[in-house]
């Protein structure tokens, strides 16, 4: 039903063209049909800019609110690493969804986080965004979780792996945006990795296990 109203929509517009030409053949005026149909040409170029313009602004419109959210999600990433860089607290929590910042003590969580990569950040991965959650109903997303991550590597060769969560649809408009933050040492992740394979090996269960060293990682509410 839809394309057939867009249809006459579009007909109605091009009408005082044929109807140009309809009464040039018919009253066979001394003015040529080329001549008539010169005339309006220009109207039939505005009438076609008009629908372009119109279809342009439905589009921008479009994509303006219903952001394509892998792009939001690595849009927030790039944000909330550029705050922990500057070791900006304050702008970090003020990102977070007003859901978190209400129920959650955020704040000395986020002071770990800007406090915990070393040195000075000299290299930072692809970004990439994936869906980790999604319930939809009768093709309306009730539900959904995206996230972006990427490695990053300081000036002493540490590299680190960082991942930020958005939530892109709630059934509580609070809940909508900054989720959580999480920072992984990877040196630090690898060393007890290895740690723990010794211990495996060597016959573990006759002595202690290797304990998660505290530094290998932190996060705010995740």
């Amino acid at each position: 039903m839809g394309g057939s109203t867009t249809l006459h929509i579009r007909f109605r517009k091009f009408a005082p063209l044929i109807l140009i030409l309809l009464i040039s053949f018919l009253t066979s005026c001394s003015k040529g049909v080329m001549e008539h149909i010169s005339d309006a040409v220009p109207a039939l170029s505005d009438t076609v800019s008009d629908i372009v313009a119109e279809v342009s602004d439905t589009v921008s419109d479009y994509m303006e609110s219903n952001k394509n959210p892998h792009s939001y999600a690595v849009e927030t990433f790039n944000e909330v690493f550029e705050y922990v860089r500057m070791k900006d607290c304050q702008a970090i929590f003020d990102m977070f969804s007003e859901y978190n910042k209400e129920h959650i003590d955020l704040m000395p969580d986020i002071e770990k986080l800007v406090e915990f990569m070393d040195g000075e950040i000299i290299e930072i991965g692809h970004v990439g965004a994936s869906n980790d959650y999604s319930s939809v109903k009768d093709g309306v997303t009730l539900k959904a979780g995206y996230s972006a991550t990427s490695y990053v590597k300081n000036d002493k060769g540490v590299l680190y792996w960082v991942k930020v969560g958005v939530v892109t649809a709630a059934d509580d408009e609070s809940k909508l945006g900054l989720d959580w933050i999480y920072i992984l040492d990877c040196d630090a992740k690898t060393k007890f990795t290895k740690e723990w394979r010794n211990w495996y090996e060597n016959d573990g269960a006759k002595s202690t296990e290797p304990q998660i060293p505290e530094s290998m990682d932190v996060g705010v509410n995740y």
